[in-house]
């Protein structure tokens, strides 16, 4: 999934980071070195196959798996109880919180990389543009991925093991149903909007978000984080080119 999700994943919409913090809020702390190896596995990939490029000290900063920057910051969250107060209970700004903090110090490691890139001949790095870049994207792709992650694990959990009576209340479910017939079909009719005129794309891409308005007035932040991963989804999908300052 790490491997695929680096697919699709540009500095407007890092993913990757919400990936990884997703696995950290749902998997127990003994698999945690588990997740650490899985990175470090795709960051050997990744040294040796841009080794010729960036040189060996790059290549060696690389080995360390993002993943295992967060865990410290996710740890303390969960520890004392600003994500999960109780069994079965999440406090939703506790997310907030440490996806703001994770973020933040995905955009402070890209840059520490960046400090031993080696860069062509007399380019010069905008840090005025490419730092906020990075902190809307590594924030954007948190929020695109984790509450939803949280929501479906939520849902699970409610199971308790009768998935055939759970999977009958969710179908039946109002959230189901206003995401399917009227949330998508909203957001499909703004995007066919946005490309047919390239001159109100801005204004469609800043439409998506009305359905996570609605969603989450009806259905709290369940609403919003399932909303919020389809509007996001949306915007990135109108953008003209992969890093589109107006977007």
């Amino acid at each position: 999934a790490l491997f695929l999700i680096s697919k699709v994943t540009f500095t407007h919409w890092i993913i990757v980071t919400g990936f990884h913090l997703s696995a950290l809020l749902l998997a127990r702390y003994r698999y945690w070195p588990a997740l650490a190896l899985g990175g470090l596995a795709r960051m050997v990939y990744v040294s040796i196959d841009c080794y010729p490029q960036y040189g060996a000290v790059w290549a060696t900063i690389n080995l360390v798996p993002a993943i295992a920057y967060y865990m410290p910051v996710v740890w303390a969250f969960r520890q004392r109880g600003l994500l999960f107060p109780k069994q079965g209970t999440f406090q939703v700004v506790g997310l907030v919180l440490c996806s703001f903090v994770v973020a933040t110090m995905a955009t402070g490691i890209t840059l520490g990389q960046l400090l031993f890139t080696p860069l062509p001949p007399n380019y010069v790095l905008d840090y005025s543009q490419v730092v906020p870049r990075l902190v809307l994207g590594n924030l954007l792709g948190v929020l695109t991925i984790a509450p939803t992650a949280m929501v479906l694990a939520q849902l699970a959990s409610e199971a308790r093991g009768q998935w055939h009576a759970w999977l009958h209340e969710v179908a039946d479910s109002r959230l189901l149903f206003e995401t399917v017939f009227v949330a998508i079909p909203v957001m499909l009719l703004v995007g066919w909007a946005g490309l047919q005129d390239a001159q109100s794309r801005p204004v469609a891409q800043m439409a998506m978000f009305l359905p996570v308005v609605f969603l989450a007035l009806r259905h709290g932040w369940r609403g919003a984080a399932l909303a919020g991963t389809l509007a996001s989804v949306g915007i990135m999908l109108l953008m003209p080119t992969q890093d589109d300052p107006n977007t």
